[in-house]
């Protein structure tokens, strides 16, 4: 009856799948993020200090990174459409019409004679001939 026990087997099969790590950090403490992705462990690490980071965090600084990039986006995109819209003839024209609204009078800077700006559209010309125009007088006026 003593030997009707089983024997142990000659090598013995070390049950060791699961190891536990105690001295791994949770999370990346890292100033810079860069990730290393394992896809056939499904993991997610730093490749600065390796620590194991959890993915759904990983997602989550993504989608603030994103948020900061499509809010600088817009306000780009504002900053454009400004600009578009900016045109500086029009504002010159609001001065001038300000001026007369308030009794005052343009002059021309060349012969300083006052302008009606009512009259300015009747008296118009092509703007290579107005520059022209303007350069005759300023060397006129040197002579």
């Amino acid at each position: 009856m003593l030997d009707e026990r089983p024997k142990p087997p000659a090598e013995i099969i070390r049950i060791d799948l699961l190891h536990r790590e105690h001295c791994k950090a949770k999370y990346c403490k890292c100033d810079t993020l860069s990730f290393a992705i394992d896809t056939t462990n499904r993991e997610v690490s730093c490749r600065t200090c390796g620590a194991i980071i959890d993915p759904f965090e990983v997602l989550d600084r993504f989608s603030q990174r994103w948020d900061r990039v499509n809010a600088d986006v817009e306000r780009a995109r504002k900053q454009a459409q400004e600009l578009y819209q900016y045109q500086p003839r029009l504002r010159a024209i609001k001065e001038l019409e300000s001026l007369q609204r308030s009794g005052m009078m343009p002059y021309c800077p060349h012969c300083e004679i006052p302008i009606d700006i009512v009259t300015l559209p009747q008296h118009s010309c092509s703007r290579s001939y107005g520059e022209a125009l303007i350069q005759k007088a300023n060397e006129e006026r040197e002579k």
